[in-house]
């Protein structure tokens, strides 16, 4: 469970109320999965707080440049990933609450002793222009830079 406390949630950008990229553009919170050990593959879940929620696969090019696969919404040219992914949103007060549920399965991991999966939880935030935080320092401008 993630608690953001926020004095002005009046004004917070909320408009994504189905799954989608939007909730990306909201505010929201993002969690970064990175299974493979690598630093070139990962899984981006959002969740704004309607509890809308985003799903983003990234992977390498063969020439070492990025793509990025967007699956909500699919398109023919998205690989399949079905994230069985749950979320619920509260807003009460002076704070906004998010519950995620990701299953194992959901980032093709079988549990066992030694596994290693590096995470990163984020926080966009657009009151008066973009304020960005995360659990982890981070480098440069971008959130994907696992």
């Amino acid at each position: 469970m993630a608690i953001h406390m926020e004095s002005q949630v009046p004004k917070m950008k909320r408009a994504s109320k189905t799954d989608g990229m939007s909730v990306f553009a909201d505010d929201c919170i993002e969690l970064f999965l990175n299974p493979s050990r690598g630093q070139t593959n990962y899984f981006q879940i959002g969740v704004n707080a309607e509890g809308a929620r985003g799903f983003v696969r990234r992977s390498e090019k063969s020439q070492g440049l990025f793509t990025s696969w967007y699956d909500s919404p699919r398109t023919a040219k998205s690989p399949k990933w079905t994230p069985n992914v749950k979320a619920t949103a509260r807003i009460r007060g002076d704070r906004w609450e998010v519950m995620l549920t990701v299953p194992w399965k959901t980032i093709g991991v079988t549990p066992r002793p030694g596994l290693v999966i590096r995470a990163n939880f984020t926080r966009r935030r657009n009151l008066g222009g973009e304020e960005n935080a995360s659990w982890d320092l981070m480098e440069g401008t971008t959130f994907h830079a696992p």
